[in-house]
C-alpha cells in the first residue's frame, strides 16, 4: 500500500489544540499526509496543513470539503479528542490490502453504560437492517478510496452520522470492506456535543435512507423508462 498516497483528514470544532499537535505529530513522523479541517471553530487553527471555514457545517460536511482538497487516492479520518490513537491510522494504512475500507473497531468503549447501551443497540439494529452483521458501524476512525466516497457524496450524512452513512452505502453495494480492532480512550478537552437520542435517530434515518435508496435503484430506473 506504500506505493499509494494517504491523507488524513482531521475534523475540528473547538477541539482542543494540544491535542491536535500530538496527533499531527505522530502522523508527520511516520510520513502520513494530513489536512485539519478548522469547521468553523471560535477560535481559528493556526496549524500548518489547516483549512478554516467560516462557518460550522458539520462533522460530515467537514470531511467532504478535506476530501475535495486532497490528490491522494486514500483517505483516512480520525478526530482530534483524543478518544483515538493516532498509531491506529499508521497500523491500519500498513495491514491494508485490497479492501476499499478498513474499519477501526472499538473494543473498548468509554463514556459510561449509556453510551455502551447505545452503541450496542445501533450494531444490533444496522446489522439487521443491512442484512449483515456490522462489527462498529459509526468508528471514527477509518481507510478509505477516495474515488468511492466522492462517488456517494451527495448522500451522505454532513453532520455526525458521515461514518454510519458511509459503511452502510459501501456495504450495500458489496465494497470490499474490513473491520480491525482498535483502542478508545477518554474523551479529552472541550466536552462532546453528540447527543445520543438527536443523533442515534439521525444515524438510523440515514441508514433507512441509504439501504432503501440504494437497493431499489434498478425499480426506479425501470419506472422512469416506462
Amino acid at each position: 500500500m506504500r506505493l499509494k498516497k494517504l491523507t488524513a483528514i482531521i475534523p475540528v470544532y473547538n477541539e482542543d489544540l494540544d491535542n491536535l499537535k500530538f496527533l499531527t505529530a505522530i502522523l508527520k513522523k511516520n510520513s502520513i499526509d494530513y489536512l485539519i479541517i478548522d469547521d468553523g471553530s471560535d477560535y481559528p487553527i493556526k496549524l500548518p496543513h489547516a483549512l478554516r471555514r467560516f462557518k460550522n457545517k458539520g462533522y460530515g460536511s467537514a470531511i467532504k470539503y478535506g476530501i475535495r482538497h486532497t490528490k491522494s487516492q486514500y483517505i483516512a479520518i480520525i478526530d482530534a479528542d483524543g478518544q483515538y490513537d493516532a498509531m491506529d491510522i499508521v497500523d491500519l494504512w500498513q495491514s491494508m490490502d485490497d479492501e476499499d475500507m478498513l474499519i477501526g473497531r472499538r473494543i473498548c468503549h468509554q463514556g459510561g453504560f449509556k453510551r455502551w447501551l447505545s452503541r450496542l443497540l445501533m450494531k444490533i439494529t444496522c446489522s439487521l437492517i443491512i442484512g449483515r452483521y456490522i462489527p462498529d458501524v459509526n468508528s471514527g476512525v477509518r481507510i478509505f478510496k477516495k474515488h468511492i466516497a466522492k462517488s456517494y457524496a451527495s448522500i451522505l450524512c454532513d453532520e455526525f452520522s458521515y461514518t454510519a452513512s458511509i459503511t452502510t452505502a459501501m456495504i450495500v453495494d458489496k465494497y470490499k470492506v474490513r473491520w480491525a480492532n482498535i483502542g478508545f480512550y477518554p474523551r479529552k478537552g472541550n466536552p462532546s456535543t453528540v447527543s445520543m437520542l438527536r443523533h442515534g435517530l439521525i444515524t438510523l434515518y440515514q441508514i433507512l435512507h441509504i439501504v432503501a435508496g440504494l437497493r431499489t435503484r434498478k425499480f426506479r430506473k425501470c419506472l422512469r423508462e416506462r
